[in-house]
This record gives C-alpha cells, sequence and structure tokens, in this order.
C-alpha cells in the first residue's frame, strides 16, 4: 500500500490539497467543496477549544445525519479529543449508561436530538459543557492541529446484540489504516458520488461513507432516514456508490415506482447477511450486483465482495481488505481446511487493542495480534469468506448444541410464519431451553411451530416455548437485538 495520512485530520487535509474546489458534501442544508468544509472544521475547532476542549477530553455527539454530525466530529478529533458518536433516538437514561462511564466533557447535539433534561445529569456526573452545534458554516480553510496518530479517536460500542455494550476506543492511527486499506482494495474515485444514509454514529457509516469520502476526495451525500422515496429520487441523481443494509435494499427494490440508478456502480451491505431474494431483486430492479462487505465496530471494514461475476459467491463477504489477515480456526486454534467452519480471527492495524475496564473480556478477545470475532465462518479455495453464525449464538440444552439458524429456517419456511428468530433461554448456568420468538402471516399456534419442527429436527432442537409478536426487534443496521427475545 502507498503512503496515507495516519490521522483522520490529516486524510482531510489530503483531500483538501487535492480537490479543493470539488464538492465534498451535500445534505439537507446545503453543500461543501472541500475548501468549504475544511474552513468550517477550522472554524468550529477554534470554538471548541474555547469552550475547553482538548487532547484527552471527550465530547458526546448526539446527531443526525447531518453536515453538524461531519463537522463536529472532524473539529473534535482534530483538537485531538475523543468523539463519542451517539444514537438521536436514545433516551436520557440510555445516553447517560453510554457516556456515564467516559471521563467526558461534553456534549454536542443537533436539534434532532432528544436530550431532555441530561443537562443537569451531566452536570451531576462531571460534566463541564453541553452545546448545541453551531449550523455548519463556510469558510476559508485555516490551520489544523496536526493529532498524534497514537491519539483516541473514536469511542465506539459492541452491537450489544448478544449482551452488554462493550466500550471500544479506537486512534487516529487506526481509523486512517482502516481508510488506507479500504483504498487499496476498492476503486473509488474523486468522480464518485457516496450516499449515506445509513446511521453515522454506526461503524458501517462512518467509515465506509464518511472515511472513504475523505480518502479519495469522493463526494458524499447524506440522506436523513431510510425513507423509500428520499432513497429513491437520491439514488437517480448521480449517486455512483451506495454502501447500505439489506432491508434497505429490499425495501428500494420492491417500490412500486419506476425510478433508476442510471449512475450506480457499486452496491455492498453490512451489518446482516444478504439474502439471495433481496440479491435478485434488486438486480432486477437496477442491473447491479449488491456485495457483501465485512466488519465490526473493533476495526471497522475488514473484507469486502469484489469479485468480477459475484453472482457465483454471493453468499460471501469476500476477500480481506488489503492490510488485513483472515484465519478460521478450530477450538484449539488450529486452521481449519478450506469450506470447514471455525471462528474468524482478524489481525489489522484498524483494529483497536481491547475493551475499556473489561479485562477479562479483552484477554479472551485479544491474543498473540489476533481478534476472535465470535464469528462462524469458513474460507473456501480462494480465499473468499462466509459468515454462517455467532459462536455466543449456540444453544446448549441436554448437553447438544444448538445452532439456532438450523432452527429458524425449518420454522421459517412454513407458510404462515412472516419472521422467526430462535434464542437460548436460561435455566441453569449450563442448561438453556429453545425458544422461538415468532411473527406469524396468518393463524398459528404454538402446536404449529412445534409440529412443523418434529421429523425436520432432532427432539433436542425443537422449541421448548413459542412466542408470537408483531415484529422483530432489530438495530438500526437489521441485526435481531436477542437480548430482548430472552
Amino acid at each position: 500500500m502507498t503512503a496515507s495520512p495516519a490521522s483522520v485530520t490529516g486524510l482531510l487535509q489530503a483531500a483538501l490539497e487535492r480537490h479543493p474546489g470539488r464538492v465534498a458534501l451535500r445534505s439537507a442544508t446545503g453543500t461543501w467543496t472541500w475548501e468549504q468544509l475544511t474552513g468550517a472544521v477550522a472554524a468550529r475547532a477554534v470554538a471548541l477549544r474555547e469552550r475547553g476542549v482538548a487532547a484527552r477530553t471527550t465530547v458526546g455527539l448526539v446527531h443526525g445525519n447531518t453536515a453538524d454530525f461531519v463537522v463536529e466530529f472532524l473539529a473534535v478529533t482534530a483538537l485531538s479529543a475523543m468523539a463519542v458518536p451517539l444514537n438521536p433516538q436514545l433516551t436520557d437514561e440510555e445516553l447517560r449508561s453510554y457516556l456515564g462511564p467516559n471521563e467526558a466533557l461534553g456534549l454536542s447535539y443537533g436539534g434532532d436530538a432528544r436530550v431532555g433534561d441530561l443537562a443537569s445529569v451531566l452536570a451531576q456526573d462531571g460534566w463541564i459543557e453541553q452545546f448545541r452545534a453551531a449550523p455548519a458554516g463556510r469558510g476559508e480553510a485555516g490551520a489544523l492541529p496536526a493529532p498524534e496518530d497514537d491519539q483516541a479517536a473514536l469511542c465506539g460500542f459492541s452491537s450489544g446484540s448478544t449482551g452488554l455494550a462493550k466500550r471500544i476506543v479506537r486512534t487516529h492511527r487506526n481509523l486512517a489504516a482502516e481508510a488506507a486499506q479500504y483504498q487499496a482494495t476498492v476503486q473509488i474515485e474523486p468522480d464518485d458520488v457516496i450516499l449515506c444514509s445509513i446511521p453515522l454514529f454506526h461503524a458501517h457509516a462512518l467509515g465506509n461513507c464518511l472515511l472513504s469520502s475523505l480518502c479519495f476526495g469522493a463526494e458524499l451525500v447524506l440522506l436523513e432516514g431510510a425513507q423509500r422515496g428520499a432513497l429513491l429520487k437520491a439514488l437517480g441523481n448521480g449517486v455512483t456508490v451506495f454502501p447500505t443494509v439489506p432491508f434497505v435494499l429490499r425495501m428500494v427494490a420492491l417500490a412500486r415506482s419506476q425510478e433508476k440508478a442510471p449512475a450506480l456502480r457499486l452496491v455492498f451491505t453490512a451489518g446482516a447477511a444478504l439474502d439471495a431474494e433481496t440479491f435478485g431483486a434488486f438486480l432486477d430492479r437496477f442491473g447491479v450486483e449488491p456485495r457483501q462487505l465485512y466488519g465490526n465496530s473493533e476495526g471497522g471494514a475488514l473484507a469486502i465482495n469484489l469479485d468480477a461475476d459475484p453472482r457465483p459467491s454471493a453468499s460471501s463477504v469476500g476477500r480481506a481488505l488489503l492490510g488485513v489477515s483472515l484465519r478460521v480456526v478450530d477450538d484449539v486454534d488450529r486452521d481449519r481446511a478450506p469450506f470447514e467452519p471455525g471462528e474468524v480471527l482478524v489481525r489489522s492495524e484498524s483494529l483497536t487493542d481491547g475493551y475499556i475496564d473489561l479485562p477479562d473480556e479483552t484477554a479472551t478477545s485479544f491474543r498473540d495480534g489476533w481478534f476472535r470475532t465470535g464469528d462462524v465462518g469458513f474460507l473456501d479455495g480462494q480465499d473468499r469468506l462466509s459468515i454462517i453464525g455467532r459462536t455466543k449464538l449456540f444453544i446448549s440444552t441436554g448437553g447438544f448444541k444448538v445452532d439456532p439458524a438450523e432452527v429458524e429456517a425449518v420454522i421459517g419456511s412454513h407458510p404462515s410464519v412472516r419472521d422467526v428468530v430462535v434464542v437460548g433461554v436460561p435455566v441453569r448456568a449450563d442448561e438453556e431451553l429453545v425458544k422461538a420468538v415468532v411473527v406469524a402471516d396468518g393463524p398459528l399456534t404454538q402446536k404449529d411451530i412445534v409440529s412443523a419442527c418434529r421429523g425436520r429436527l432432532a427432539d433436542w432442537k425443537v422449541p421448548r416455548l413459542v412466542e408470537f409478536r408483531d415484529e422483530i426487534p432489530r438495530s438500526t443496521l437489521g441485526k435481531v437485538l436477542r437480548k430482548y427475545l430472552v
């Protein structure tokens, strides 16, 4: 790989030097060139410094997909402070639970954030400032500080889909390495237009939209929410690169309107498996094959399927990004043969070095330079990775291990089942009951679900508990929030 800036601020400066007059950012509130965006960041950094933001302080960012978020994030990190992006739909109690463990200085929020009485709560916790972000302005590009590459830049969180979220701190070097690895692998040009409808507080959007835009000098289009009409309109307005998630692809592919995306050339999803039906529906509608990207909060983007014809390998997340190493191992860390499943291990300069205040979790997950992802997958004979499950999702019952995906496939084949998730309900430290949470699409009873499983699954795999719900709880990226189903 060629030399790359070693900080987020260095990425911004490099984009400015290469493309000062090109459009950098488009949002509902306006358009910024790289020169104007850098000027806005420089001005905001001065204002934040006057409020006390400095090296090794922390600022929570509670914003939607707005220019304010971009300017605040770049200004905070330029000052060698650590940004904590958070979902603006969180309640005060939830915000406090995420922010409380940090030695935080302030909370930056936009007009769409519901911060309520958080100011008084944070004051009790020793926070110094709470401030509404100034509307992103424009100005002449001024000098920006130069953060150290080992300075903490981002505090993120694991998805928490199987338990409590873990705090993850990534440095400028980590984020710049992710951008460099992505740049060395994915062919994006300054003329490209990247559509970001994924929430910017998530690692998928921050890395594959914002950092990607900085790294390539490409235009970034911000879209609030995932309304079908707005998405279709944006896709038809010159967008060439579309990082997204499967449920959004499905939504636009099945829209009744006839809008097309004539400039679209690269579409990839992350956060959940891309099913064959969605792949086919999007390809039929737009003539572009969706691809899968693999990543996590700990290291950002790690692999992507860039096969010339991705149809035969559509279920794969592809090969490791240049600079990333992947292994699939058994229970004693021996490498598995091609197509043999095991736990996925990752090594990359983009990875954090552990979880904050969780020494046991860190010691278990980060060993000998490798991060144990908890994902179960296999490598084919051409080093393409496929993800087939999670190590921690297996249910222990009657001395056996039950793969929830296997039970879900059987129940999901019933014509009156719209959605299903299978979880383990603890009854003892080493014993769980198999539980199916079902969204029905017609008359359905627990007896029907059990009958559908009998004869197709071993007795210990048949659900002992069945719960019917109107919908399955999911994150903003479509991941099932299993902790709310137990």
